[in-house]
């Protein structure tokens, strides 16, 4: 399929929309000195919007996201936008990396060029089917399984036959639907949430030390107290859209917010409201939560696919999502696992420089297999 260049531009008549949206916001009236208890914090909400209408720059937004080249193509009928850093005549293996919700794309730039290493190694970063700079998503079940279909065609219609595949978030679901779908083409997995079921009752819990005892009550407790957004996602996201549609500071609540409690360091504003705007001006905010109803919907949930290509995990202290290695290990192949002193839910934007050099290790690893090891 052909490839057509790509560059994010925007219209100064949709600039001028936003920021008259933006100031005349009807806030709610909210409970005084209630801070995070009941959701985003009111006076930090007014602060970050007044900066987005009144400082944040558009200029800079537009350098960073048009960094890197960047392409569409048509994959199931509907465009597909991604980062394609090439490296001609390279032996490094390439590297796939997938982005999650309340992510975009935008929100993998600070690790872009350090994986490419000065040209060594081809880097391909895509915005998910209905997310940022792709098409938003017209039919019905695009699902995590369609979605590593749509990235396994674009990775073979960019000519890589043997890859690895980076994710966190809806990001390492999709990398292990793509891996189960296509073993053969991905080398190894490197993920930073790991979607893998719990052992069965009878050994569940064996060998699990306190520590690991600990991150299974932090899990409990996100589900008791942060989880209301994927049920609603889940089960009545257009009525959900809506607001996100129309309302840039509606939209800025509902990921700023997510942003504020899934990490365990400060992520500049700006980068923050990147992700923001490529959610507003993509007009995809509908369908990337639509997302979370086609794989996890009443009656939809689909079970997790086996991993059976080589895995690297990245622990992160503030991950949502924490996973015993115990529990790991007895469901893949684990060749790498490493725990990482500071981060979150969003590594790539909190600290680029930990979650690429995790990245590296694990190349490493794969890369010094035997040629029988790296066909398996």
């Amino acid at each position: 399929m052909t490839e057509e260049r790509f560059t994010v531009t925007l219209d100064a008549a949709e600039l001028a929309d936003l920021r008259d949206r933006l100031r005349r916001t009807r806030w709610p009236v909210g409970l005084p000195g209630a801070g995070w208890d009941y959701g985003i914090e009111a006076e930090h909400l007014k602060e970050v919007c007044r900066y987005w209408a009144e400082e944040y720059s558009v200029e800079g937004f537009l350098d960073r996201v048009n960094a890197h080249p960047q392409f569409t193509r048509e994959i199931a009928g509907e465009r597909l936008h991604y980062y394609h850093l090439a490296a001609p005549g390279s032996e490094e293996l390439p590297v796939l990396v997938v982005h999650g919700w309340p992510g975009t794309v935008s929100e993998m730039l600070d690790v872009l060029s350090p994986l490419h290493e000065d040209g060594r190694r081809a880097v391909v970063a895509p915005s998910l089917p209905g997310f940022g700079w792709s098409a938003p998503t017209t039919t019905r079940g695009v699902h995590v399984g369609e979605m590593g279909n749509r990235l396994a065609k674009l990775m073979a219609e960019l000519g890589y036959s043997r890859y690895v595949v980076h994710g966190g978030d809806w990001g390492a679901l999709v990398a292990t639907e793509l891996a189960a779908a296509a073993p053969e083409a991905v080398a190894g997995l490197h993920l930073t949430m790991a979607p893998v079921d719990a052992p069965p009752r009878e050994v569940r819990m064996e060998g699990l030390t306190d520590g690991d005892r600990a991150l299974l009550g932090r899990v409990g407790n996100f589900v008791a107290h942060e989880s209301g957004y994927e049920r609603i996602q889940a089960t009545k996201p257009q009525t959900l859209a809506v607001g996100l549609t129309d309302s840039p500071a509606g939209l800025a609540a509902w990921v700023l917010e997510k942003f504020h409690s899934w990490t365990h360091v400060d992520v500049p504003r700006d980068r923050q409201l990147d992700v923001v705007m490529t959610h507003w001006f993509g007009r995809t905010a509908d369908s990337a939560v639509r997302l979370y109803y086609e794989t996890v919907g009443p009656g939809r949930k689909r079970p997790y696919p086996a991993i059976t290509v080589p895995l690297g995990y990245a622990a992160f202290p503030g991950e949502i999502y924490p996973i015993p290695r115990a529990w790991i290990e007895y469901a893949a192949q684990l060749v790498h696992f490493s725990e990482q002193e500071r981060g979150g839910h969003f590594p790539a934007m909190e600290v680029p420089a930990q979650l690429t050099a995790d990245l590296a290790t694990f190349f490493a690893i794969l890369e010094a297999a035997t040629p029988l090891e790296k066909v398996r």
